[in-house]
């Protein structure tokens, strides 16, 4: 008012309330692979709420259950028309799941096909209907001795830690049987050449293959009395082969009498 001596005319105005500034801050968050999603918080980083107003709504995160990171986004998290809400953004990590494969001990004889590879799970599980594809591995080679069983090609997929307790594979060695061939002579015959007879050969194996041969021996000479004599094997160590030995006889026979001698 100018009182009663004005004719008063009057141009109007607004008055423009603005929005707050509101900033709300993602929390970082983690799990292991199969777990749940934890709970998707945040916080405000700037600004504050008004009275008894507060933020509704929720997080959300990009989909997948992968092993990997996923960006949190502001979902549906509102502050009402009153506020200008900024976000700062944050990442959900999936970590590998742990998962150990221990592999089983084997033994085969030398000449023998392998064994299956097998193993078993000794830490961790498989999620879901995840399984565990590809084959365990040795060490090449087929004579006796111990060979390392590696992990080859297992694999659980993407979304584990996969760790390996290796085990070994034992060729143990073939048994070979070797025989004395029995000899008969005659009294003051030369000692012949002593032979054996092998039994048990395997992969195509000859008496070529051994390190070394059983030797045959006997005690008997040309000038031995008729009777029988031992013929006694003795052999070394063989990379593949564990011996029997079957010891053998000498017969030496009487020979013709000389006439007028009996």
């Amino acid at each position: 008012s100018a009182g009663v001596n004005y004719d008063l005319q009057y141009e109007s105005a607004e008055l423009t309330i603005t929005k707050a500034p509101l900033t709300v801050i993602a929390d970082a968050k983690t799990k292991v692979y199969g777990e749940s999603d934890p709970e998707l918080t945040y916080s405000i980083s700037g600004g504050e709420l008004i009275g008894e107003d507060v933020l509704s709504g929720a997080l959300a995160r990009a989909a997948g259950e992968n092993a990997g990171v996923y960006l949190i986004s502001l979902g549906s998290i509102s502050a009402g028309v009153n506020y200008e809400l900024q976000y700062e953004s944050a990442e959900l990590t999936i970590d590998k799941a742990p998962l150990t494969v221990a592999a089983d001990a084997k033994t085969k004889v030398y000449g023998e096909s392998d064994p299956e590879l097998t193993y078993s799970i000794s830490g961790g599980e498989l999620i879901g209907e995840d399984v565990l594809s590809g084959a365990l591995t040795r060490v090449a080679g087929e004579n006796a001795g111990v060979y390392l069983i590696s992990l080859g090609s297992i694999s659980a997929g993407v979304n584990y830690d996969l760790q390996y307790e290796g085990a070994e594979l034992t060729i143990g060695k073939a048994t070979l049987t070797v025989t004395a061939n029995d000899v008969v002579i005659t009294e003051g015959d030369l000692i012949p050449a002593l032979t054996v007879t092998y039994s048990g050969f395997v992969n195509g194996d000859t008496k070529a293959d051994l390190q070394k041969e059983p030797v045959a021996s006997t005690t008997a000479t040309p000038s031995s009395m008729p009777g029988s004599y031992p013929i006694v094997l003795v052999a070394e160590m063989d990379h593949n082969y564990s011996f029997v030995l079957l010891n053998g006889t000498l017969t030496i026979e009487a020979g013709e009498p000389i006439l007028g001698i009996e």
